[in-house]
């Protein structure tokens, strides 16, 4: 494990030709190129470069803006990407070609966090039609387009765009209605769109081929003639492919590579933040088929990851803000979209899974490890990068060495490959709803961060239904605890008013009220979800990631018009490890051993353990508040193995997701349902899956925020746990003590291997969309406990999904301290991995109160 780049790079440069760990020379010098580049400011467009479709019409386009909307997308997708991939992209760093590139593009900067630039297209009070300000009214806007999709590449790979696009325009010429006929004439104008970006970007490669002749014949004798000469070869060989890639099927390996990325910087340009799938799976074939070396094929790769990772931010202050108030929205949160920015510098949503069984409807799974999935795992082990998340899909049947890759790429500090249950997973995902093919639930990916979709298949989203939230309203009367004081009295009122503290005289009747606020929770996101849907098809029709969609070009519609094959809608819990630690203080300390009351704990959170005092109700002195909130803080916790504690968030896991099993048949929401079905259900059936899960992601530090305090001893504000984890100390607590012999350790560590027991439950399995339990371990963690324990998280131990940071406590406090010294620390988000020294003050302090598992 490597602290920062100028360790990592005199590692490089010590280790003999042939080292396991030492790329080829041209990945050396394309990484030495992208670590200048981390450190810089990166190019990002200016606010309105990328300017409206009006201002950007040809002879003969006067009428475009008369066009439906989705056409007009259409268009303004082809005018960009021709913007980005010509002389305005390249002379403003947007389209640059390194003349050492074996995969040719450039990733464009925008991130989850940081936004996007796109080219309007929508009418205003100028038009008759003033479209801007009506879906603003609704907070959506072109910039909408929620990403978080795994698109089907492997059906550019294998029949190229030229034969979508011939398909597509005989489809426009038989459509019954003019919607479809607009449709299918968006799909392919934006196609067209990505040929061109691709001949731009062949025509830059030519030219760097023509440079480098140049300086060949003017110098035969040029030090770096060798170089030259490669590089001449492999732009002119670049563009080549670049003619005939995506346009046309993939014919070798590095094609297939080549027309993956290209399309990933496509979608990307055009404001879908998406994932590339199954890697491994797309492009074995190709490299049996062809004659590359697996060495030559594992340099392909490397040059993959290096362009993947170019656009990384390692400064904050380098930070811009492109958000708008519409940026992603949520399906049915009918506000803006406002979240914790800051967390996601570098997301780019670039998931990259591999493993797992073969995507099959046989009767008995067969394992679907090949060599590309080692290639990847070697990857994801020697270079120091955050990007892409590599998702790992283990089972009974997976490789030894498979999973000994894993864990030393787990050690060597980039907090992947994420690991994924399929054995767990995928009944979970062929359960969802009636229409689920087995052969889709075995083919799951990761979409943006680790939710289980069909890729290519698949419409997603999520809700969410925070426990935190649920549990306050159970202790409050319905009310949240974070705003309690003057202006809102016991909190902020959001759901049923159910009885008082001091009303609720045994835990069982507590429990109840939980279950009350949850079972409401549930029913007004889906309520939302359903009234919302198709909202977006008429603001922000995504004609190009449609026709990477199985679906869409059947059916005419475009993805978020109902095209998909399946939709697919993830009601997420959060808080959970806080939430049972908290109800293990309720049962055991007030109901059981009769420590304190359910009026004196209601009293403490409200005073946020003291430190507020615009209260009502009770006021306890300051040291019985401390007393109890000790008393809180040393009981044992959710995550560590102790399964009496566990068990209290298996019951409230239990309770979610009969919560949502129950609301998907209720009365109430059947015309919802029905309208959907009505509406997009014409050529195939529609059918809305729910598949719950537990995901944060990175906003456990913004989730927390609006949070009071809590009975396990968490402040007001403070971070939760990411995803299914065990809670962090809270903030206002040292993490670290010292032993009788001055050694520092963290205050709550475990071993790793017994705390898998804390998800290995039946509950944790019903959530489909995933459970991530994530541990922190520190750097000298050995290599073979590391394996016993993957070996048995894959035969079914633990969550159904795993991820490890590594990173030693006292790493974390020194790289706050000199953040250069350890600017390749990296750490899990909850559902990627970031830089360390990216993160603002909150991100860091939750990250130093992870617990840590031990050997």
């Amino acid at each position: 494990m490597h602290h920062n780049i100028l360790k990592y790079w005199q590692h490089l440069q010590n280790l003999p030709n042939g080292h396991e760990d030492k790329p080829s020379p041209r990945v050396c010098r394309l990484m030495l190129e992208m670590f200048e580049m981390w450190r810089s400011q990166q190019a990002f467009p200016e606010f309105g470069a990328m300017g409206h479709l009006r201002d950007n019409l040809e002879p003969g386009e006067e009428d475009m803006m008369s066009l439906p909307i989705g056409v007009r997308r259409g268009h303004a997708m082809k005018k960009m990407l021709g913007r980005i991939g010509g002389a305005w992209g390249r002379s403003n760093g947007f389209a640059l070609v390194n003349p050492d590139e074996l995969i040719v593009g450039t990733m464009p900067p925008y991130s989850v966090g940081q936004g996007k630039e796109l080219m309007d297209y929508l009418k205003d009070d100028r038009d008759d039609e003033d479209e801007r300000l009506k879906f603003e009214m609704g907070f959506l806007n072109p910039w909408s387009n929620f990403g978080h999709i795994c698109p089907n590449h492997q059906r550019v790979v294998e029949q190229g765009l030229g034969a979508i696009i011939e398909d597509c325009r005989d489809r426009q010429q038989s459509a019954q209605d003019e919607q479809r006929a607009a449709f299918y004439e968006s799909v392919c104008v934006a196609l067209e769109g990505v040929i061109q970006f691709a001949n731009q970007y062949a025509d830059a490669a030519a030219e760097q081929a023509r440079v480098h002749q140049q300086l060949l014949d003017e110098n035969p004798d040029h030090p770096m003639r060798a170089v030259f000469e490669q590089r001449v070869e492999g732009m002119q060989t670049a563009s080549g492919r670049l003619r005939r890639i995506p346009a046309e099927p993939c014919e070798s390996f590095t094609d297939a590579v080549q027309c993956i990325y290209l399309m990933n910087c496509a979608l990307h340009c055009t404001g879908e933040l998406t994932s590339l799938g199954r890697l491994d799976q797309i492009l074995q074939p190709y490299l049996d088929r062809d004659t590359l070396t697996l060495e030559e094929a594992q340099e392909v790769i490397d040059c993959l990851w290096v362009k993947l990772d170019q656009r990384v931010a390692l400064n904050n202050r380098h930070v811009v803000d492109h958000f708008t108030e519409a940026d992603g929205a949520l399906l049915g949160a009918g506000g803006a979209s406002n979240f914790d920015q800051g967390a996601l510098t570098n997301q780019w949503m670039q998931q990259v899974t591999i493993g797992g069984v073969k995507a099959s409807n046989d009767e008995e799974a067969e394992d679907a490890t090949n060599a590309v999935t080692r290639m990847c795992l070697e990857a994801a082990r020697k270079f120091p990068f955050n990007c892409p998340t590599l998702d790992l899909r283990v089972h009974s049947e997976t490789p030894d060495d498979i999973l000994e890759l894993a864990a030393r790429a787990h050690l060597s500090g980039g907090a992947h490959p994420i690991l994924m249950n399929d054995d767990k997973l995928i009944p979970a995902l062929h359960a969802s709803g009636d229409s689920v093919e087995l052969k889709s639930a075995r083919n799951y990916a990761c979409d943006g961060c680790y939710e289980t979709i069909f890729p290519g298949e698949t419409e997603f989203s999520f809700i969410y239904v925070p426990g935190v939230d649920v549990l306050e309203k159970a202790l409050n009367s319905g009310a949240g605890l974070g705003a309690a004081g003057g202006t809102y009295l016991r909190g902020t009122k959001s759901s049923f008013r159910t009885p008082t503290a001091a009303q609720i005289d045994r835990f069982e009747a507590f429990y109840e009220h939980i279950e009350e606020h949850s079972w409401l929770g549930v029913n007004r996101n889906l309520a939302g979800l359903l009234n919302a849907y198709g909202s977006k098809g008429g603001v922000c029709p995504t004609p190009i990631l449609s026709a990477m969609i199985d679906g869409c070009i059947d059916s005419g519609q475009d993805l978020y018009s109902g095209g998909a094959r399946y939709h697919m809608f993830a009601p997420l819990m959060t808080g959970i490890s806080t939430v049972a630690d908290s109800l293990w203080v309720i049962e055991k300390l007030i109901f059981e051993q009769e420590r304190f009351t359910l009026v004196e704990l209601v009293a403490c959170l409200r005073s946020d353990w003291g430190n507020r005092d615009e209260v009502i109700g009770m006021k306890l002195p300051k040291e019985r508040v401390e007393e109890i909130r000790q008393l809180c803080l040393d009981q044992p916790k959710f995550g560590h193995g102790n399964r009496e504690v566990d068990a209290y968030g298996w019951r409230l896991i239990n309770s979610f997701a009969d919560a949502i099993d129950r609301a998907r048949v209720h009365p109430l929401h059947k015309p919802g349902m029905q309208r959907l079905q009505d509406e997009y259900g014409q050529v195939h059936p529609f059918q809305m899956l729910l598949t719950p899960g537990v995901g944060t992601f990175e906003q456990y530090v913004f989730g927390g925020s609006f949070s009071g305090a809590t009975p396990d001893g968490r402040g007001a504000g403070q971070p939760l746990a990411s995803d299914l984890a065990a809670a962090p100390v809270p903030q206002d607590k040292d993490p670290l003590t010292e032993d009788e012999d001055g050694k520092l350790y963290h205050v709550r560590a475990s071993s790793l291997r017994e705390a898998l027991s804390s998800w290995n439950h039946d509950s944790v399995n019903r959530l489909s969309d995933g459970a991530p339990s994530d541990f922190n371990i520190a750097e000298d963690f050995p290599l073979e406990t590391l394996v016993e324990v993957l070996r048995a998280f894959a035969d079914g131990e633990g969550s159904n999904i795993m991820t490890v940071t590594t990173a030693s406590p006292e790493t974390l406090w020194a790289a706050e301290e000199t953040p250069d010294d350890y600017d390749l620390i990296r750490v899990r988000m909850g559902g990627w991995t970031e830089f360390y020294s990216v993160l603002f003050p909150a991100h860091k302090k939750q990250h130093q109160r992870r617990p840590v598992y031990t050997a």
